[in-house]
């Protein structure tokens, strides 16, 4: 046979099986067209805010993520299309047609599709980078002409790493026809008439897992543990998820058929046994689909408010415009020591003043203080130092004298000599009435909760200790580095904060240049210098790009789910067409037959989802605290922004079973 031969039996099984073969061309040239767009917008990302590390970084890892989730959905839509198929190539081969002429079948079949969606995907991707490109730097804030050019480079290795892909696909369907026998084709799409046996381990196991997950989710408190726990509670539901959908759904209708009053009615009878005769095929995809929802919707939630609420991220981290320490050239140890560095912060502030007056902005709110900070461990009123850092009993120490808070939070708090005022972010953590710190106790007068919401630490607990003066902070000071060296910092400080008044450029000129204008002044101890409005954009490069990539991932993860719908439609289609007939032909009437049918596939259709929203609701405790030691605090706009992602979701889902349940009613051919 010559290869024009080929071809032409290739292009005509595409025509026939335009069902099959369309909508794996559509998503492949989607998916050709997103990673070429990802990768070269990533190219050029040098070009968009030059020295952006972070920025360039996230944009590079959603490229690999992107190509990687491509490959995996393009490999995996791949089996669907050559199950429908295996009995197509039996025929071929009991009419003739030897493996090695199927496996060229397969390879121009192959190369026609993959070849296509190449071309067709670069050329959408083309299209379209150019308005994406616009529209990221636009959302990136930047207003200069940045000219947009098409690497030759970028289309080399979309075309290599696809091309490659669609080689894989070969092989395996070359491999999987040659391990069959004729006999084997012909029945391979009917396989699966078994009925599967109750896995109740598996189940069991199932049940252990998501709820090991839920657990962490839901009780761990401290956000730097939760980030930690994370990835633990979403590998343990993924998992868990598989073995329900493969295990406990079977074992749940094995209990049901044990049900003889609920089983043996004529709708539940063919709903039941049709679920357990296909139910381990079926769970993979189910489980899949849920498993995919569930990222769509947490990808796209976390990115949205992310981005949307940089401004309260940002003022939460810096919630004055300009931030200054100043620090000793040694451990303060004594008052002397103390005013010596009062002094430093009294010059730092003077010279900003300086800078502003030159600068042409005005300082405003100024609040001068002068603070002990430490890290160590608390528990029970006591502070010890343990080295199995556990996160859990970490607490962030800072010492002020009651005329300093005061002044700072406008509040009326009275010093009282010997007797301390302990104020906590979280009311729980405090016992009693004194303080113990190594074998020294010290009396508390009053408890309390911190008064400002910016003193109040968002990933870790923390405690104010107010002492009537700065001879009573060295005396803590002394006690705390007493118990051995202090976790992650300690030592005292003068900090120097204040907001701005002026242009917005006039703000960030001042902010870029306040730390060289320091070193000019001689200014002596500056530890830290801060500012809002020049860390604004580094911040919105992050931000615009994690928003950037995550919409595009939960693009694909959703174009993954819908695929998926789509084959498990038209495979359940194929299967349940003779069962339907045959029992249109033992008396049942169409409409009964059409009330299981819509019965069946709301049950598949909805349970994929319901449990995508139970695992979205036991993941938002995590995924909060998460959020908060980002700096977004914003719970409202985090719920909103869930809440309507799931609504359009699930828009999107209910359109989807709308238009695959009727390919599956074509098939089955009951309407």
């Amino acid at each position: 046979m010559k290869n024009g031969l080929y071809r032409k039996l290739a292009w005509n099984n595409i025509r026939k099986n335009q069902s099959t073969f369309l909508p794996f061309g559509i998503v492949a040239s989607c998916v050709v067209a997103v990673f070429y767009m990802i990768f070269s917008i990533s190219a050029q990302s040098d070009a968009v805010y030059q020295g952006q590390q972070s920025m360039e970084m996230i944009l590079k890892f959603g490229t690999i993520v992107v190509g990687i989730v491509a490959a995996v959905i393009l490999l995996y839509t791949n089996r669907f299309v050559m199950k429908q198929r295996t009995k197509e190539f039996g025929l071929y081969n009991i009419l003739g047609l030897e493996k090695k002429h199927i496996a060229k079948v397969i390879f121009w079949e192959t190369a026609i599709v993959g070849l296509g969606s190449i071309l067709i995907g670069l050329l959408a991707g083309m299209l379209f980078s150019k308005l994406l490109f616009l529209i990221f730097i636009n959302m990136l804030g930047l207003k200069s002409k940045i000219p947009f050019r098409i690497s030759y480079q970028v289309l080399a290795v979309s075309i290599g790493i696809f091309a490659l892909i669609f080689a894989i696909n070969m092989f395996f369907n070359d491999l999987r026809i040659a391990r069959l026998k004729p006999v084997e084709m012909l029945r391979e799409s009917a396989a699966g008439e078994k009925e599967p046996k109750a896995k109740w381990v598996i189940a069991l196991l199932g049940v252990v897992m998501v709820a090991a997950g839920y657990y962490i989710s839901v009780t761990t408190e401290n956000p730097m543990k939760a980030l930690n726990l994370f990835f633990v509670a979403v590998l343990l539901v993924i998992l868990g998820t598989y073995c329900l959908f493969m295990a406990g759904s079977i074992a749940f209708l094995k209990l049901l058929k044990k049900n003889k009053k609920f089983y043996y009615h004529k709708t539940h009878f063919v709903n039941v046994s049709g679920m357990l005769f296909r139910m381990k095929q079926n769970a993979m995809g189910l489980a899949s689909i849920c498993i995919l929802s569930t990222i769509v919707i947490v990808t796209l939630s976390t990115t949205i408010s992310l981005f949307v609420g940089i401004d309260d991220e940002r003022r939460v981290r810096y919630p004055k415009d300009v931030d200054i320490r100043v620090v000793a050239d040694e451990k303060v140890k004594d008052e002397k020591m103390v005013q010596q560095l009062e002094q430093r912060g009294e010059r730092a502030r003077e010279a900003a003043l300086r800078l502003a007056a030159k600068q042409k902005v005005k300082i405003k709110a100024e609040e001068v203080y002068t603070v002990y900070e430490a890290s160590l461990f608390w528990k029970n009123n006591r502070f010890y130092m343990d080295q199995s850092y556990d996160l859990d009993t970490l607490v962030n120490v800072s010492v002020m004298t009651v005329r300093d808070y005061n002044a700072v939070t406008k509040t009326k708090y009275k010093a009282t000599k010997g007797k301390y005022i302990v104020l906590t972010n979280k009311d729980t953590i405090l016992y009693g009435d004194d303080l113990q710190i190594g074998e020294q106790t010290f009396a508390c007068k009053q408890k309390g909760l911190i008064y400002l919401k910016r003193f109040a630490d968002n990933y870790s607990q923390q405690l104010f200790i107010l002492v009537p003066d700065t001879k009573d902070m060295l005396t803590l000071q002394h006690a705390f580095e007493g118990l051995a060296k202090p976790l992650m910092y300690s030592g005292m400080k003068r900090k120097v904060t204040f907001d701005l008044s002026g242009s917005k450029k006039a703000k960030t000129v001042y902010g870029s240049k306040i730390g060289d204008w320091m070193e000019t002044e001689k200014v002596e101890g500056i530890s830290l210098i801060e500012d809002y409005y020049t860390t604004l954009q580094t911040a919105l490069n992050l931000y615009a790009s994690v928003f950037f990539i995550g919409i595009f991932i939960g693009i694909i993860f959703l174009g993954a789910t819908v695929l998926i719908i789509y084959y498990k439609q038209v495979s359940e289609g194929y299967e349940d067409r003779k069962n339907f007939r045959i029992m249109a032909k033992i008396g049942l009437s169409n409409q009964e037959i059409n009330q299981m049918i819509r019965s069946q596939i709301r049950l598949v259709f909805l349970l994929p989802l319901l449990v995508a929203g139970m695992h979205i609701c036991f993941a938002y405790p995590i995924i909060r605290k998460i959020m908060a030691m980002m700096n977004l605090t914003n719970e409202k706009l985090f719920v909103m922004a869930t809440v309507g992602t799931c609504f359009v979701f699930a828009g999107v889902y209910l359109i989807v079973y709308k238009l695959t349940s009727r390919v599956y009613y074509r098939l089955v051919g009951t309407r």
